[in-house]
C-alpha cells in the first residue's frame, strides 16, 4: 500500500471515529449538535477535495486539524454533561434553555441534610402525581397534615372517587383545565392555582397551588408536580378585612352627619351622601373641589392653622365652627371635627372631617340672644314700672289710714281694718314681684362669674338683712376664707333668702340667736369646691319642711308661697352656677346645705 493510500485509510477512519463520538456526545448537550453536524461536513468535504487532488501532505495536515477540532467539541461537551444544572433530558428543540445562575453551597455545608428539609419540614404540601397509574406516588408531610390524608387514604380515594372527587364542586372546572394546561406544557414551566381542597375530616382548605410537569425518558409526560399552601387564614382575615370595609362603607354613607376624606393638599377625596346633600354638589364637581374653596374668607384662616397644627402632630385633633359656600353660593354654619390618618411612615395620608350642620342652631342662638336682650332689659326696668305702682296704692292706702283715724267717725273707722289690709297686701304683693323676678334673673347668661371671698360674701349679706329686725336672731359665720367661683350678688342673696326663711321655719319664736355655718371643702382633683351650710338651733316645722323640700326637688312650684320661692331662688341661683345641691332635714336641730360648685368642669346633674 502507497503512501498515499495509507494516508487516506488513516484519515478516513480518524475522522469516522471522532465524528462519531462528537455527534454522539451532542446529542445530549443539545446546543452543539449543529456545530458539530458543520464541523463533521466541512471536515469531511475537505477531506473529499484533497483525496481527488492527491494533495497527500494537504490531507494528513487537515485529518489532523479535523481530528483535533471534532475532539475539542467532544471533551466540552461532556464536560457539560457532567453538570447537573445543564444537563437537559428532555428539553423540547422549540423550547429556548435558560441558563440558571450557578450557586454553590459552601464546602462545609451539610448537603445531605438540605433534601429531607426541603421535602418534610417546609410549610409547603408536596406531591407527585403519575399520569400513567393516576396515583399519588409521593406525599410530604406538611400535605398530609393539610388535607388530613396519609398516602395510601389518598389513593384509594382517588381510586373510588376520581381525581377530582377532593376539589370544591365549584373548583372543579378550574382546577381540570388547569391540569390539562400543566400536562401541555415544557417541562420547568409553573402554573399558580386556587382552589378548595376537601379536607379527611369534611370541611374546606382554602389553597394556593404551584404546579409543573416532568417528561419521561422519551419525552412524554409523565409526573403532575405540585407544592401548595393553607391560606384559610388568610382568607378569613381578608373576609374580615373585606366586612370591615363594607360596614365602615356603610356607616360612612349612612352617617347623619357629614363626613369627608381630603388630601393633605386640601382636596376633597371622598364624600357622604349627607355632606353632598348639605353643599348640594355632585360628585364630579366635589372632585375639582378643595376645601379652600368652599370656606368662607373669614373663617379660613383659623381653620390652616388649626390643620397645620394637627399635621405637625401637636393636636389629635381640632374642631371649628366655620361657614362653607353650597352649590347656590348660600352660607351655611357648620360644626367641623378633623382627625388625621397617617401612613406607616408617620406622615399624613389624608384627614378625616366630620361636618354637622348648625345653621339652624346658630339662627336659634341669635334668638335666643336677642331674648335675653330683651329678658334683661325688662328684669332692669321690671321694678321700676311694676313696683312704683304698688308703693303707690300702699301709701294711698297709709293715708287713708291716718285720715280715717284723725276724723274718728265711727262709720268711718269700720274700714281701717279693710284699708289695713289693702296696705299689707300692697307690700306683700311687692315683695312677691321682687321674688319672681329674682327667680327668673338668675340663669348663666346675666351672671359675672369671679372668684369671690367668702368673707366678703357674708359681709355684703349683712348689710341687705340689716334693716331686717328679725336678722339679729340669725348670724352667718365661716371658718375658713377661702374664694369661690361665682357671681357675688347672687351669691349675696342666697344667703340673704336663707336667713329670712330661718325666722319663718322655727317651730316657735324665740329670742335665741340661730346660727349658720359655712364650711369650705375645696377638691382640686375633681376641679370643684363644697360649701355646707348648716343651719342649727330649732326645729323645722312639718309644714316648712315639706314645702322646702320640695322647692328644691322641683315639685309644685306654682303652689309655692313666700317661703317657697326664696327657697326656689337659692335653688335656681344654684342651677345658674351650674352646680348641685342637696338638702337634709334634721329631725330637731335644724338643717343642713350642701352646694357643690365646678371650678374647672361643668358639674352634670
Amino acid at each position: 500500500m502507497s503512501d498515499h493510500q495509507l494516508a487516506i485509510a488513516l484519515s478516513i477512519v480518524l475522522w469516522t471515529t471522532v465524528s462519531a463520538g462528537a455527534l454522539i456526545i451532542s446529542f445530549f448537550v443539545k446546543r452543539f449538535i449543529y456545530t458539530s453536524l458543520i464541523s463533521v461536513m466541512l471536515t469531511g468535504a475537505g477531506l473529499a477535495i484533497c483525496f481527488s487532488l492527491a494533495a497527500t501532505s494537504v490531507l494528513l495536515y487537515l485529518s489532523f486539524f479535523s481530528t483535533v477540532l471534532l475532539i475539542s467539541i467532544g471533551f466540552y461537551g461532556l464536560f457539560l454533561a457532567g453538570s447537573h444544572r445543564h444537563f437537559q433530558l428532555n428539553v423540547s428543540e422549540e423550547e429556548p434553555v435558560v441558563v440558571p445562575v450557578k450557586r454553590i453551597l459552601p464546602a462545609d455545608f451539610p448537603s445531605d441534610a438540605l433534601l429531607p428539609f426541603l421535602l418534610d419540614d417546609t410549610n409547603c404540601g408536596l406531591y407527585v402525581f403519575d399520569n400513567v397509574s393516576k396515583t399519588n406516588i409521593y406525599i410530604n408531610a406538611q400535605f398530609a397534615k393539610i388535607t388530613g390524608y396519609n398516602l395510601k387514604a389518598l389513593n384509594a380515594l382517588l381510586k373510588k372517587s376520581g381525581p377530582l372527587s377532593h376539589i370544591h364542586p365549584n373548583d372543579a372546572e378550574n382546577v381540570e383545565r388547569h391540569m390539562i394546561s400543566v400536562m401541555a406544557s415544557a417541562p420547568g414551566k409553573s402554573f399558580d392555582l386556587q382552589y378548595r381542597y376537601r379536607h379527611r375530616a369534611g370541611h374546606w382548605v382554602n389553597c394556593v397551588s404551584r404546579d409543573t410537569v416532568i417528561n419521561d425518558v422519551k419525552g412524554r409526560p409523565r409526573f403532575f408536580i405540585g407544592s401548595f399552601i393553607n391560606v384559610s387564614q388568610l382568607q378569613e382575615e381578608r373576609a374580615e378585612v373585606d366586612h370591615l370595609s363594607a360596614r365602615y362603607t356603610a356607616a360612612f354613607e349612612d352617617v347623619p352627619v357629614g363626613m369627608a376624606h381630603v388630601s393633605f393638599q386640601g382636596k376633597i377625596l371622598r364624600a357622604n351622601r349627607t355632606l353632598k346633600t348639605l353643599l348640594g354638589y355632585t360628585d364630579n364637581e366635589l372632585a375639582n373641589l378643595a376645601f379652600m374653596d368652599i370656606t368662607h374668607p373669614e373663617d379660613l384662616l383659623k381653620d390652616l392653622d388649626q390643620l397645620k397644627s394637627l399635621a405637625r402632630g401637636d393636636i389629635q385633633q381640632y374642631k371649628v365652627d366655620k361657614r362653607y359656600f353650597n352649590a347656590q353660593n348660600q352660607i351655611i354654619w357648620v360644626e367641623l371635627t378633623v382627625a388625621d390618618v397617617r401612613k406607616v411612615d408617620g406622615d399624613v395620608d389624608y384627614f378625616i372631617g366630620i361636618v354637622r350642620d348648625i345653621t339652624h342652631d346658630r339662627l336659634v342662638a341669635r334668638e335666643l340672644n336677642e331674648a335675653n336682650a330683651a329678658f334683661k332689659r325688662f328684669a332692669n326696668s321690671s321694678p321700676f314700672l311694676l313696683e312704683q305702682p304698688i308703693e303707690a296704692i300702699g301709701a294711698m292706702a297709709s293715708r287713708i289710714e291716718n285720715k280715717i283715724v284723725q276724723r274718728g267717725i265711727d262709720g268711718e273707722l269700720l274700714f281701717i281694718q279693710d284699708v289695713a289690709a289693702i296696705s299689707k297686701v300692697s307690700s306683700e304683693l311687692s315683695n312677691r314681684l321682687n321674688n319672681l323676678i329674682d327667680l327668673v334673673k338668675f340663669n348663666p347668661n346675666l351672671m359675672s362669674m369671679e372668684y369671690e371671698s367668702i368673707e366678703e360674701i357674708i359681709k355684703l349679706s349683712r348689710n341687705q338683712t340689716g334693716f331686717n329686725p328679725n336678722y339679729p336672731r340669725c348670724r352667718v359665720s365661716s371658718d375658713s376664707n377661702i374664694s369661690i367661683p361665682v357671681d357675688k350678688y347672687s351669691f349675696v342673696k342666697l344667703i340673704v333668702n336663707l336667713c329670712l326663711n330661718i325666722e319663718q321655719m322655727r317651730h316657735l319664736p324665740d329670742s335665741q340667736l340661730r346660727e349658720i355655718k359655712i364650711g369650705c371643702f375645696p377638691e382640686d382633683w375633681h376641679e370643684r369646691v363644697i360649701l355646707e351650710l348648716h343651719c342649727s338651733g330649732f326645729e323645722l316645722t312639718p309644714e316648712f319642711r315639706q314645702l322646702m323640700l320640695r322647692a328644691y326637688n322641683y315639685q309644685d312650684d306654682n303652689q309655692l308661697d313666700e317661703v317657697g320661692l326664696r327657697f326656689a331662688i337659692i335653688r335656681q341661683i344654684v342651677r345658674a352656677h351650674n352646680g348641685l345641691l342637696e338638702v337634709d332635714c334634721e329631725a330637731d336641730n335644724g338643717f343642713s346645705l350642701t352646694i357643690i360648685l365646678p371650678t374647672g368642669t361643668e358639674l352634670l346633674e
